[in-house]
């Protein structure tokens, strides 16, 4: 029986060509795009899940209840870890992480290499498995090193590198593990792994008992079962036992939270929701490619209606043809789904490429991911097959025989509602990726306040340039010449630069404040050039000036740090952070990285070539052959530095990177957005050759009473421009309430306007016309002696 039907289906599917091609498309294209989207959202909500103990592990978090508002930091103290392991039976294990830009020295070159200064417990406690080394003594000495494949293949090549010995910021390590490369949705991705007690020996008690600074990540593993809540809610004694009552760290003020392991990637990329978003995009167009099946399979049924009739002469009864149109439309799934996976497998490694992911090595790889994909493309083929499987199935053996179908009202409507949520969504899912769109415009056009066009940042280390008197001449001989360059502006050293916005903040205490209530900064240090380098106004007072008795008197604040302190003027008030100092002038607010948060308070202390608190030289360039001038900038230092790299970037890129990944996720919604009114086009397709055969007697009647072209033209299309009219009605109020909810996300936002919403409708009515149009003007050319020769 089945047999009989797949042959059935296959005959119909080869007589009815570009129907089936059309709904094959429509299919595979929806269901492709719909994987795909699974696919980055499984990435996405999946942030490392890998770790068998990740529903055990946590990142403390401090929670800091100030004057200015609630600051949450994740920056803790050295014996933090240890104490609260030692205090609480539930933790079973702690983990420090401190990251840092180190200089490694190989075959007497220099290059920057990024380290994880980490606990031993790193590779109990997360899943970064070892493919060379034993994991139980890969960090047991202060000498031992860990390193990634990808490092090992650029640094050894094919050697095994086991045993070999590296030099990292002057110390010699032996390599005694290699770790397998973390995947692409693991906040960390360790390239070289240094045991902590390499950074501070555990015979240095001060410095494992310093709860004044706090500069690195604690991860704790609880014993299984612990409740997270129940034990959180056991940490303010830890902190009145630690830190007292009073002060910014008493228990007044403080608190630690747990954030579980899973949950750290959302905790500062907030990417959580845009996967929620794209799923429900995926959705949608898999409900808009099925409506278009339903569409089209309902159009197609008119050319099969004395087929039905001469079967239910024959003695078929209603179940035997729903089981064969259901049949025709599971194949017709399976077929799409065939192509849908080709399709997956052409475009996965292209976004793999774009988005920097490693999303699913092939939808084939096991038994249980092909059963999967068969049983979702049945279920497809089913829900979507149903209402033309009924539809066709109730057809009157009589009137079908004598080609009297006729059209059913009700019918008619429904399929016309089809259209009308076709494009509703399909509209609101264009509105949508425009106002995604405009928004990340406008942040990357936004007036950043400082000026980031042609600024060169190098980034560089004081010990690159020999000891401290011979570090500071030789820095200041270099920017000196750097500056005498006929293509160079201005030249500045500072701790950090805009785009770089390293979590660097002190306590400040300004004068008539209650000192047991500080506020806490972002801080800066810069030379007296910065502020003139990035084009940054003074808004009070005055800028630094070179003089060495000005690094540990004076500081310059910007607009919001004199606003949370609540002074309308600043200049010549005292501050108390890193020394009693006096503020010598405020700046306007600017930026030091995206547009996704505010402004925050900045304080700004005077350091010169003499600091080892500076890594970066900014270089304003000018002049006609930038290229040029770069070639002597690198020739420069070269010679300063000729084992090491030349390590730089555009501060104006770098800022527009910030926005990248949200722009590239942005731009590959907006295709399947696309993708979605394409699919609803050709649901209307299907309406439209419905309307053609029912009315093909119509047409033909009105051409031999003379009317033209374009009349018919318009006959069809008015009829059928008004779902899409009504969609665009419906769609702005779902894609504007929408738009003011995602929105809300920004600290800044474009001006979302109604014309915001007119170009996707304007693009929806085109492809709409011109689907019409296109069989509108067949039916318009066609010979009216065939309509009407058998009448």
């Amino acid at each position: 029986m089945l047999f009989n039907e797949l042959r059935v289906a296959f005959r119909q599917m080869r007589r009815n060509l570009s129907f089936s091609l059309i709904n094959v498309f429509g299919l595979s294209v929806g269901i492709a795009a719909t994987i795909l989207i699974a696919l980055y959202a499984e990435h996405q909500l999946t942030w490392d899940q890998f770790h068998p103990k990740s529903d055990d592990t946590y990142l403390l978090l401090k929670e800091r209840h100030l004057p200015a508002g609630t600051q949450v930091l994740d920056d803790t103290w050295v014996p933090m870890g240890p104490a609260i392991t030692e205090d609480y039976p539930e933790v079973k294990s702690f983990v420090r992480v401190f990251e840092s830009d180190e200089w490694l020295e190989q075959a007497g070159s220099r290059s920057s290499v990024h380290v994880h200064i980490v606990d031993p417990s790193f590779l109990d406690v997360f899943h970064y498995p070892l493919v060379l080394g034993n994991p139980d003594v890969a960090l047991s000495t202060p000498n031992s090193i860990v390193i990634s494949e990808s490092f090992a293949a650029t640094h050894f090549g094919d050697s095994n590198p086991l045993g070999q010995e590296l030099t990292i910021d002057g110390d010699v390590y032996e390599v005694k593990g290699v770790l397998k490369d973390a995947p692409s949705n693991s906040v960390m991705r360790p390239e070289v792994l240094v045991p902590f007690e390499a950074a501070i020996s555990p015979d240095d008690e001060e410095g494992n008992n310093d709860w004044g600074s706090s500069f690195l990540w604690t991860f704790l593993e609880l014993e299984e079962g612990t409740d997270s809540d129940a034990f959180e809610a056991q940490l303010p004694a830890f902190v009145e036992k630690i830190f007292g009552t009073e002060g910014p760290n008493g228990v007044n003020s403080l608190y630690i939270r747990l954030l579980p392991l899973p949950d750290v990637h959302n905790y500062y990329a907030e990417d959580r929701q845009l996967a929620w978003t794209l799923l429900a995009v995926g959705f949608v167009i898999l409900l808009i490619a099925s409506i278009n099946f339903m569409n089209l399979s309902t159009a197609a049924s008119l050319k099969r209606s004395r087929e039905v009739g001469v079967r239910k002469v024959l003695g078929a009864v209603q179940p035997q043809l729903i089981r064969q149109f259901l049949v025709e439309a599971v194949l017709t799934s399976l077929i799409a789904l065939v192509f849908a996976i080709a399709l997956v497998e052409i475009i996965r490694p292209v976004m793999n490429r774009g988005l920097d992911l490693h999303l699913g090595a092939g939808l084939l790889t096991s038994f249980v991911s092909v059963g999967l994909l068969v049983s979702f493309g049945t279920m497809i083929g089913l829900l979507a097959g149903l209402y033309p499987a009924f539809y066709m199935s109730a057809f009157r053996p009589l009137r079908t025989i004598k080609g009297q179908l006729g059209r059913s009202p009700s019918s008619a409507r429904f399929r016309t509602v089809l259209v009308v949520l076709q494009f509703s969504l399909s509209i609101t899912l264009i509105s949508g990726m425009m106002i995604v769109y405009n928004q990340i415009q406008f942040m990357k056009t936004q007036n950043l306040n400082f000026n980031a066009d042609q600024v060169l940042a190098i980034r560089y280390d004081m010990e690159i340039f020999g000891d401290r008197e011979q570090a500071v001449s030789t820095l200041t001989t270099t920017r000196d010449r750097i500056l005498n360059l006929a293509g160079v502006q201005s030249a500045s050293l500072s701790s950090l630069v805009p785009s770089e916005g390293a979590n660097s903040n002190v306590f400040v205490r300004p004068e008539g404040r209650d000192p047991k209530d500080p506020l806490r900064m972002k801080i800066v240090a810069a030379d007296e050039a910065f502020f003139e380098t990035y084009g940054i106004e003074m808004v009070e007072g005055r800028s630094f000036r070179p003089n060495p008795s000005e690094g540990d008197a004076v500081l310059i604040l910007n607009e919001t740090a004199r606003n949370n302190i609540g002074w309308k003027s600043a200049a010549g008030k005292m501050v108390n952070s890193i020394g009693e100092r006096e503020v010598i002038g405020v700046v306007k607010d600017y930026h030091y990285t995206s547009l996704d948060s505010e402004v925050r308070p900045i304080i700004h202390i005077y350091r010169g070539a003499n600091s080892g608190f500076n890594r970066y030289l900014s270089v304003r360039l000018g002049g006609a052959d930038i290229q040029a001038t770069m070639h002597q900038i690198e020739a420069i230092w070269h010679e300063v530095d000729p084992a090491g790299s030349f390590d730089y970037f555009f501060v104006d890129e770098a800022f527009d990177h910030l926005y990248r990944g949200q722009e590239q996720v942005g731009v590959v919604a907006g295709i399947f957005a696309l993708i979605g009114v394409v699919i609803a086009s050709l649901g209307l397709l299907g309406l439209v050759s419905y309307a053609i055969i029912t009315r093909t007697r119509e047409i033909g009647v009105r051409k031999v009473l003379g009317a033209t072209a374009p009349q018919i033209l318009v006959l069809v299309s008015r009829d059928h421009l008004k779902p899409v009219l009504i969609a665009n009605l419906i769609a702005w109020p779902l894609a504007w309430y929408f738009g003011v909810r995602w929105l809300e996300n920004y600290p800044y936002q474009f001006d979302l306007s109604p014309f915001s919403l007119l170009l996707p409708s304007l693009a929806a009515l085109a492809i709409a016309f011109g689907t019409i149009s296109f069989h509108a003007i067949r039916a318009s050319r066609s010979n009216p002696a065939e309509a009407l020769r058998h009448e």
